[in-house]
């Protein structure tokens, strides 16, 4: 990273790190409290909402009780506990039990209302009749839980057995307010209203019961949804919906709630709320319903109100996103002033760097102006000189270099011309030398015949040298030429090993082959490939005091792999190296010397690279030493 970047980054973070610490307190000091109030507001909301329905049901059914008292209903009342003067109670129970299981197959023709009294039933019917969007029914017992009266026909004819009748009956004083359920005898969800008649000793005269509707309560809540634009629901204690639109009646619960609670705050954001589909969340606030009926019965209604989470904190993202947009603008042109004091800063450094660039690619002549008056001007002068010392420097090397390559082309065209000018004598020679030696000439005797062998073998040595000397030359200056074609590798290797057999069964060594079996197609030129062999095996058999050569070859992948193992006094890995270098002849402590001109694995190393293969040389697995060559396989 450039030193501009790094002071650029720098600045930026310093200067995100004080938007973002400012952001942090706007969030903490400024958001959340207003979200709190946020939520305290809707939370008064709700309890408004409260307050209203507990008024509503307080103005319907507070009247009840009064109204149904004193509506002259004692005269049926005693007549219907007269019955009972002479029978025991369990008898009296026998009695309404055995007209109970009778009772659902009565019918109004043909007489349930005979065990009824026909005017308070008729009272009671038409008192329903006037109200009934919020009466469902009406009913009257005896002392006993017998039915009395009804504004319709009800479910069971004895009541005593029911919760709302024992409750009614305990609470002195009191009214009965019971949970909302679904009443079978009307059909409609309601509260059930009861309380107790009694005579002036307190005595239990009957007991009426009212079924309200809570539609009749209902529309309070429609008109709020209206209005505000927001969703109310109504739970009952047990947490079931008594309200809700498009829910029908104790349907289903409201999970929320029990969060809500759990919480310890009457509001709460929902995401995924289970009854309000809104992609951005919802608002959610409670409030008790509180009614003095509903304290004494221990019921605990609980209103809802859910809004869109947008809608509601619209002023508070609106706050954040200024916020953010402030904070971005002032970052964007801090980071401008930052850019444009680390370029004044660093374009001089910015013009060394370039320099060294241009130097490093070559160009001496390249000069830095830099003219701000500190220690980079300094610096720059600095490497201006340093620039000039260099350029002087590198004229230099290069009149020696060109000296030097003439001096090489000279060396080379001399060791050429020479090589030429004995190779042609020392034919001759050697021609004389066989011709003596065979007595072709004259007879010689024992003496001169060792004599010329010995002559024979230094003349044979001068030519491998200047033949070595020539092909080096050739491959050196790219003149020798290379026939490649397809060329079986298998029937080259037993012909050249065929051919230094001679001269391993001389030295006693056993030399043989681990070919597959067929022919092995690459593409080579089958001279010099055949030169490649015949130096390593003679280096192999040169070696090798005793034991074997092996030589053989495998195909791997799109290559054919060409090994000479033999089992002679090996070399040292890291001499390895060393022998692939020109005249390179390793002649350390613990290698035998021998004659050549160390040019032998140098020639075959660029024979095989112009073939595209690769050659080296590793230790034997036990003793001696292993060439490996790679020929390019013939495509299929």
């Amino acid at each position: 990273m450039s030193i501009r970047r790094k002071f650029i980054v720098f600045i930026g973070l310093s200067i995100v790190t004080i938007l973002c610490t400012a952001f942090l307190i706007g969030y903490f000091y400024f958001y959340l409290p207003r979200l709190e109030a946020i939520g305290s507001n809707q939370a008064r909301a709700a309890q408004q909402l409260a307050y209203a329905l507990s008024a509503i049901i307080d103005e319907r059914v507070r009247d009840f009780p009064a109204l149904l008292a004193f509506r002259g209903y004692g005269d049926a009342l005693a007549v219907a506990n007269s019955r009972y003067h002479d029978i025991n109670p369990p008898e009296i129970v026998s009695q309404m039990q055995e007209i109970d299981k009778k009772w659902p197959r009565l019918t109004q023709d043909d007489s349930y209302r005979q065990y009824l009294n026909r005017d308070v039933s008729d009272d009671l019917h038409r008192l329903q009749k006037q109200d009934s969007y919020m009466i469902g029914e009406l009913l009257l017992t005896d002392a006993q839980g017998g039915l009395v009266a009804s504004s319709g026909k009800t479910t069971d004819y004895y009541q005593a057995d029911e919760e709302w009748w024992q409750k009614a009956v305990t609470q002195k004083g009191n009214v009965y307010v019971g949970e909302a359920e679904y009443d079978a005898s009307s059909g409609v969800f309601a509260i059930p209203l009861a309380f107790a008649l009694r005579d002036t000793r307190h005595n239990i005269l009957g007991v009426f019961k009212v079924v309200v509707d809570i539609n009749a309560f209902f529309h309070i809540l429609t008109n709020y949804e209206r209005q505000e634009g927001a969703n109310v629901t109504l739970l009952n204690s047990r947490d079931e919906i008594l309200f809700h639109a498009g829910i029908r009646p104790l349907s289903r619960s409201m999970p929320e709630f029990e969060a809500m609670q759990k919480g310890g705050r009457r509001w709460m954001i929902v995401k995924d709320a289970s009854f309000h589909e809104k992609p951005s969340g919802v608002f959610l606030a409670y409030a008790d319903v509180v009614h003095p009926w509903f304290v004494t019965n221990g019921l605990r209604w609980k209103i809802i109100v859910a809004q869109d989470r947008y809608t509601i904190l619209r002023p508070l993202y609106l706050f954040l996103l200024r916020l953010t947009l402030a904070e971005g603008f002032m970052l964007a042109i801090l980071l401008v002033l930052a850019f444009i004091f680390g370029t004044l800063t660093v374009k001089p450094l910015e013009k060394l760097s370039h320099g060294t660039e241009f130097v490093a690619s070559g160009d001496l002549d390249y000069q830095v102006d830099v003219r701000t008056g500190d220690e980079i001007e300094r610096l720059a002068k600095s490497f201006n000189k340093m620039t000039q010392s260099l350029r002087q420097t590198n004229l230099k090397r290069e009149r020696a270099e060109e000296d030097l390559k003439k001096a090489l082309k000279i060396k080379s065209e001399f060791t050429s011309t020479v090589s030429h000018e004995l190779k042609t004598p020392l034919a001759a020679i050697r021609e004389g030398v066989q011709l003596v030696v065979d007595g072709s000439l004259g007879p010689v005797n024992a003496e001169q015949k060792d004599c010329l062998q010995i002559v024979k073998g230094n003349i044979e040595r001068l030519v491998r040298l200047i033949n070595d000397i020539l092909d080096f030359q050739r491959l050196e200056s790219g003149r020798m030429a290379f026939d490649i074609k397809p060329n079986d590798l298998h029937a080259l290797l037993r012909e050249v090993v065929q051919t230094m057999s001679f001269s391993a069964k001389k030295k006693g060594l056993d030399l043989s082959m681990r070919l597959e079996p067929g022919a092995l197609v690459c593409l080579f030129d089958r001279d010099k490939i055949a030169q490649v062999l015949s130096n390593i095996l003679s280096n192999a058999i040169k070696f090798t005091e005793k034991g074997s050569i092996t030589v053989s070859a495998s195909s791997r992948g799109p290559h054919a792999v060409v090994s000479v193992e033999d089992t002679g006094v090996g070399i040292k890995q890291e001499d390895i190296p060393r022998l692939f270098q020109r005249f390179a002849q390793i002649q350390d402590k613990g290698y035998r010397k021998t004659g050549g001109t160390g040019l032998g694995l140098v020639i075959s190393r660029e024979i095989i690279k112009h073939h595209q293969g690769d050659i080296w040389i590793e230790p034997g697995k036990h003793q001696g030493t292993v060439v490996c060559f790679t020929l390019p396989l013939q495509p299929d």
